[in-house]
């Protein structure tokens, strides 16, 4: 019989997570974030030209995104403390994929 195993190494924690997961452990909550840049003209809409995309896929654990505030739609858990600003979240996803801001 053939079985696939997926490996996900999250870019929060640098925890690896297979799927299906081996009996009796059950893996977190793991979110794939996807990072878009687009540049805003002059008439203050999207531009539809230049779209930049992060081409690894990145995987965070769902405490890394209620620490930081963000909540996904279909999540019913609410974290009170904020550990890191989703700017700042959002800042660390980017230079994992190899963009640094500079100001």
């Amino acid at each position: 019989m053939k079985q696939q195993i997926v490996r996900i190494t999250t870019a929060d924690t640098k925890k690896t997570y297979e799927f299906p997961p081996k009996a009796p452990f059950v893996n977190p909550d793991i979110w794939e974030v996807s990072l878009m840049l687009r540049g805003v003209g002059n008439d203050g809409q999207t531009k539809y030209g230049f779209v930049q995309q992060s081409a690894s896929k990145i995987f965070v654990e769902l405490s890394t995104l209620q620490a930081a505030g963000v909540t996904p739609r279909n999540c019913k858990e609410v974290s009170e403390k904020q550990e890191e600003t989703v700017e700042d979240l959002i800042i660390r996803l980017l230079e994992h994929v190899g963009h640094y801001p500079t100001w």
